[in-house]
């Protein structure tokens, strides 16, 4: 199949839109989700706790992950 210059043109104006930036994507996340990774449990917790505090999330787990606890947290 030959691509022409109308062609490409099409397949560019067919293209999806940008995403949108990682700190207005990250505030409208809801579900389960990776908050941050800690190098202690305690540390994973304690901010866990911290967050359900300010209403930031309703749950939160810690996770072993490779090399650092995972903190999940339940996004309203």
């Amino acid at each position: 199949m030959m691509l022409t210059a109308a062609s490409i043109a099409s397949l560019t104006l067919a293209a999806p839109p940008a995403q949108a930036s990682s700190s207005t994507a990250h505030s409208r996340i809801t579900g389960w989700v990776i908050e941050d990774k800690y190098w202690t449990y305690d540390g994973c917790v304690s901010a866990g706790h911290q967050g359900v505090e300010r209403g930031d999330w309703s749950r939160f787990q810690c996770r072993p992950g490779t090399l650092k606890w995972v903190l999940w947290v339940l996004r309203p």
